[in-house]
């Protein structure tokens, strides 16, 4: 088993796709776009996490998108892994209100242009 307070859930793989093993992965209220600096997550298979790199990935919808992982290459394998839940470390996970985040960071700027005038926030 795997401490929960160690991994951040991303999403459930909901069905195939295709017949090279892609997946449809059901977003758990995360953004795609915070998916694309990982290069690998975790696959919940049998009450263990077992690590797999992702090979590329698309959004599908706001939901969800379309994800392929090395070493999965069939549909019949992709199969197996229907279901599971997919995770990454804490330390990995974005934070949340990420956008929050970055606007109380740059509030109460001063720009100063030499060659034009005072530019603030």
């Amino acid at each position: 088993m795997h401490n929960s307070e160690d991994y951040f859930l991303l999403g459930t793989l909901s069905k195939t796709h295709g017949v090279h093993g892609e997946f449809v992965l059901k977003l758990n209220n995360i953004d795609a776009d915070d998916i694309e600096e990982m290069e690998s997550v975790f696959i919940e298979f049998d009450g263990l996490l077992v690590p797999f790199f992702i090979s590329e990935f698309f959004q599908k919808s706001a939901e969800s998108l379309i994800i392929k992982f090395e070493d999965i290459e069939t549909e019949e394998q992709a199969s197996e892994f229907v279901s599971c839940k997919v995770f990454t470390q804490n330390h990995v996970a974005p934070p949340k209100d990420s956008f929050i985040s970055i606007a109380e960071s740059i509030m109460d700027y001063q720009v100063i242009d030499l060659k034009v005038w005072d530019i603030s926030g």
